[in-house]
């Protein structure tokens, strides 16, 4: 007959001890399992599943430590968050707390496990083994080192491992009742106000900054524009066509970026220029110009695809120094002169007229509006029948980006300068704990991208230049210092308190011995206190201990032991404190003290009666 294989020790006793531990381990996994992609509702079903799981497994793991099995899992949970990627959440939810929320959740886990280990190990009661002043030490030691590690190196390790594609949660058809800037559209109404909301629209895990552009127009009628070729076609094998003139896609740098949509519903597939392939679970199609849409399957929250750009290095030098001659194409359809009034036309040369070059005109352009206009969301609407352009230059003087974009594209092209309106999105918040951008609904933009020989297609925000009109602006730059250093601060928290405390220990225990015998300080420096001082000390701290009582930090064992004497009903601890002090202190302590030190410190250890001697 086999004998029963024994229980971990940290699995007897009463479920309420191992209740930490379990929820600890519950929330971490359950965190980290949000951030499996699938095609049904993610977010409180994720989480409930993982923490379930989680607290099964340690259960049904009986034949280990509840601790290791903890450990087990959450191992696991973190592979899935480096798997997966970032905890960021639905529309408006704040990644980065649900990434602190992740490693509290963790650190605490740990903790519990390293004090349930504890707990297991003291006699013969639990809680009278524990120093709590050693406890708390090691919480915020375990806990600073856990979130340290955390917030400096899963970011990056997630960052560099792809997430993959998804499809994500099913497109919410009620987002339809509104126009957002993730509708495709064939026209852009410049007489319309819009009005964005500032929920997260999606997240763009990339290596730098960019425009993420969902599409291109070409003309314009003096209140709207619309797409030059407003045919789609579909994209096949993952790989974008584009045009002669794009000539970035062709002789650019690659640029990977990793696109998650958040928003309820989207048809565009924003992505910076120019595209040359995507990955993605949905058919994708585009426009001539390389814009990308979903036509057929709208994309929901959850959804994620990747997409490979090829960008040009543009430097003032470049764009300077740039000639040759202009594909037929480009002249026919983005260097013609649009539909304006004359006085847009004589503005646009009168401030263009000292410059000789197509850059130097755009700078004079973009100069020019920055001293003469100003951006605001409220700005008034263009009365019917008037040119939009020519309302704005000369009457309103305030516009909202595409009232300014669409400003420097109408008199870029009246004085034969090659350039179109794109729209899509600023490349939003970057968030130092996700290693992403955050894109919010009014971040949606419109720019103007001017064409150069040998460059190709330039984007020029004109907006930069442009003051806002009574809007104060904000700066995240401490925010952003602040998250993105605080796993270095937890870091060298954890280092301090796990190095200085044990010096800070150690100075207070010698300036408790000065204290307790200044007369006799020469003494004790000539000559020190014999071994077995120091070591019953430490036997009276440990009796102490096991009574509930610690030693502090100022105290002498005089007053320790003292103190110890009516906790244990035993004049004796205060006798072997007095004994041990004047051995320490006072010269000639010999034989016969020693002797008297150890049996006091034997018959306290086993509560011996007062009789026995």
């Amino acid at each position: 007959m086999s004998a029963k294989r024994p229980v971990p020790s940290d699995r007897v006793g009463p479920l309420r001890r191992l209740f930490p531990l379990y929820l600890a381990t519950a929330a971490s996994v359950g965190l980290a399992a949000q951030t499996v992609p699938t095609r049904g509702r993610t977010g409180v079903p994720g989480f409930v599943l993982g923490a379930l799981a989680a607290a099964m497994a340690i259960y049904l793991l009986t034949s280990i430590p509840a601790r290791w099995a903890s450990s087990g899992v959450l191992t696991l949970g973190a592979a899935l968050l480096v798997r997966f990627g970032e905890l960021g959440g639905g529309a408006g939810a704040v990644g980065s707390v649900r990434v602190i929320s992740w490693v509290v959740a963790t650190g605490a886990a740990l903790v519990a496990g390293w004090s349930l280990d504890l707990r297991s190990r003291s006699v013969p009661g639990f809680r009278r083994g524990i120093r709590w002043s050693r406890v708390g030490r090691s919480v915020v030691v375990v806990g600073s080192l856990a979130g340290a590690a955390a917030l400096t190196l899963g970011p990056s390790l997630a960052n560099a491992i792809s997430t993959g594609v998804s499809a994500g949660d099913p497109a919410d058809d009620s987002a339809l009742e509104r126009s957002t800037p993730l509708m495709s559209s064939q026209t852009l109404d410049m007489t319309q106000r819009p009005r964005l909301g500032n929920d997260v629209v999606m997240t763009v895990k990339a290596a730098r900054r960019s425009f993420w552009r969902t599409g291109v127009f070409d003309v314009w009628d003096g209140r709207t524009w619309s797409r030059d070729r407003p045919d789609l076609s579909r994209v096949v094998g993952g790989r974008v066509q584009h045009e002669e003139d794009d000539l970035a896609a062709t002789v650019g740098r690659p640029f990977r970026q990793e696109f998650r949509i958040e928003a309820k519903y989207s048809e565009v597939m924003p992505a910076a220029p120019s595209v040359v392939s995507i990955d993605s679970t949905v058919d994708v199609a585009q426009y001539a110009d390389g814009s990308l849409v979903s036509p057929l399957q709208p994309l929901g929250p959850g959804a994620t695809y990747t997409v490979t750009s090829r960008q040009v290095p543009v430097t003032t030098a470049l764009l300077t120094s740039s000639s040759g001659p202009v594909p037929a194409v480009v002249t026919r359809r983005d260097a013609s002169r649009p539909r304006t009034t004359e006085r847009v036309r004589r503005l646009a040369e009168s401030v263009t007229a000292g410059a000789p070059t197509a850059y130097a005109k755009v700078i004079a352009l973009e100069d020019w509006l920055g001293a003469n206009t100003r951006y605001s969301i409220d700005a008034p609407i263009t009365p019917a029948g008037r040119d939009v352009v020519d309302h704005f230059l000369f009457d309103s003087k305030v516009g909202w980006c595409e009232q300014v974009a669409s400003s420097l594209t109408v008199m870029l092209r009246q004085v034969g300068v090659p350039a179109r309106l794109a729209t899509g999105f600023v490349s939003g918040e970057w968030d130092p704990l996700l290693r992403a951008f955050r894109v919010r609904e009014n971040q949606a933009h419109a720019w103007t991208e001017v064409w150069f020989a040998g460059v190709g297609w330039v984007p020029f925000d004109p907006t930069a230049d442009v003051p806002l009109s009574g809007e104060a602006g904000s700066s995240s730059e401490l925010g952003s210092w602040w998250w993105g250093s605080l796993g270095w601060i937890l870091l060298g928290l954890a280092v301090v308190v796990a190095g200085a405390m044990p010096l800070l220990r150690a100075l207070a225990a010698v300036l408790r011995r000065l204290r307790s015998a200044p007369t006799s300080l020469a003494a004790a420096m000539v000559e020190p206190a014999p071994a077995w001082v120091g070591s019953l000390e430490g036997r009276l701290e440990r009796i102490g201990e096991r009574a509930g009582r610690e030693r502090a930090a100022h105290e002498t064992m005089t007053g320790y032991g003292r103190a110890l004497a009516p906790l244990l009903a035993d004049e004796r601890a205060a006798t072997l404190g007095a004994l041990l002090d004047r051995a320490r202190y006072a010269a000639g302590a010999g034989e016969e003290d020693r002797q008297r030190a150890e049996q006091l410190a034997e018959q306290l250890a086993h509560r011996e009666p007062l009789g026995v001697s």
